[in-house]
């Protein structure tokens, strides 16, 4: 019964439970039933109360958390084509803890999707940089976030996401980043730092194929080239991409991980186990590539494979990234 649905769901929302995904589970959006106009305009009320800035509630990322809640259970129901915008926040966490962005530096993510990497990186910036001064705040939520996404349903889902943390004007735009040609790019063009989990599996036709100085087909290797032609001198790069052809292929793939090695410092790589992305189905295998534009070659690659098994149910935590986030730091070797 979808009234009775929407009034327990109220009751926990009013009591401010912190178990959002009580408040998530109790409303069925799987229903076809049409709302009735009486309980949608009920609906409309209640949330009326509630501000997107957060003014008035104890807990103040209590909307972007529902949000973030959603759009994950969203992903995990929307099969392989979920997979396309979500990425499990504890990898996104990881990533930006070894990659220690700083406010004043521009942070981008050229395949945004649902603005996770954003989203998370704003909010590392905040905790680090407690309290913020006036200047800091509008420089965090103006000029250091910026995003781009090609499909419309993430796009949106993306904006969203940015504007319940707190970001109400965000440089987040819909435009298919393959498009634009990287075989000359500006230095006002480029950025500190970016992290992304890129499309993979997927493939693109001659044109944009021509944008890009090694004209292959597979979308991951067209991602890995553009992200480092925008990479600043003294910028680093976190990056999630498949152990296929852009790791281990022949031909072109072997010229751009050429470059990769000749003209960055790739300084770890991350072996992720099966069914991190489980949204993505279980069999993809991936990996998270670091690396910065020094302007020297790599000398010396730090590689760590983290263990476990994961699915839908069973999910990757943070706390499966506290080994190799404390051994990273001084390049350990072990197990």
């Amino acid at each position: 019964n979808i009234g009775q649905a929407l009034d327990k769901a109220f009751s926990l929302i009013e009591e401010n439970n912190p178990q959002l995904e009580g408040v998530m589970t109790a409303v069925h959006f799987g229903d076809t039933e049409k709302l009735p106009d009486e309980l949608l305009a009920r609906l409309l009320q209640h949330f009326n109360k509630y501000s997107l800035a957060n003014e008035h509630l104890d807990n103040p990322d209590i909307l972007g958390s529902a949000y973030e809640y959603l759009i994950r259970e969203f992903a995990d129901d929307g099969g392989k084509k979920g997979g396309e915008f979500y990425t499990p926040r504890p990898v996104i966490r990881f990533i930006i803890n070894v990659i220690k962005p700083r406010i004043g530096g521009k942070i981008f993510d050229p395949f945004g999707g649902s603005a996770g990497f954003l989203v998370e990186a704003y909010k590392y910036l905040v905790e680090k940089n407690s309290p913020l001064t006036v200047e800091q705040s509008e420089i965090l939520k103006n000029k250091t976030l910026y995003g781009q996404e090609k499909k419309p349903l993430p796009f949106l889902l993306g904006t969203m996401n940015l504007i319940l943390h707190g970001i109400t004007n965000p440089n987040y735009y819909r435009r298919n980043t393959l498009m634009e040609d990287v075989h000359s790019v500006s230095e006002e063009e480029k950025y500190d730092v970016i992290i992304t989990n890129p499309p993979f599996g997927g493939k693109e036709n001659k044109q944009v194929r021509n944008n890009f100085p090694y004209p292959v087909q597979a979308t991951e290797a067209l991602a890995l080239q553009y992200i480092m032609r925008k990479l600043k001198i003294g910028g680093r790069a976190g990056v999630v991409l498949p152990e296929g052809q852009i790791m281990f292929g022949e031909g072109k793939f072997k010229e751009i991980r050429k470059e990769l090695l000749e003209k960055f410092n790739v300084f770890a790589i991350i072996s992720l186990p099966q069914g991190v992305f489980s949204a993505m189905g279980a069999g993809v295998k991936t990996c998270i590539v670091f690396f910065e534009k020094t302007g020297e070659p790599t000398k010396e690659i730090w590689y760590y494979e983290l263990e476990g098994k994961f699915t839908k149910k069973q999910r990757i935590k943070d706390e499966h990234f506290e080994d190799v986030l404390k051994k990273i730091e001084t390049r350990e070797i072990s197990e």
